[in-house]
């Protein structure tokens, strides 16, 4: 949720705790997230990898906003 739905880390602490009677810190969601890009790292370099062979890319960007600025999510894909 936090990563999908830009939901801060304290958000989902209290979100646990209140709604699903789970307590769980801020910093153990962090925590969580850092472990996952840590495992998808190696998947990530080699998506980087294919992509920059492809001869056809297909790219987009939206605009979203994270704690009142303005921020920019890219994205880039193929037909593969």
């Amino acid at each position: 949720m936090s990563v999908y739905q830009l939901i801060p880390c304290d958000r989902l602490s209290e979100q646990f705790g209140h709604q699903y009677d789970i307590p769980i810190s801020s910093g153990s969601i962090c925590n969580f997230k850092k472990e996952a890009h840590d495992a998808l790292e190696t998947y990530e370099t080699w998506v980087k990898k294919k992509l920059h062979e492809e001869p056809v890319l297909h790219l987009d960007e939206t605009v979203i906003n994270i704690a009142g600025k303005r921020a920019w999510i890219h994205t880039a894909s193929s037909e593969h």
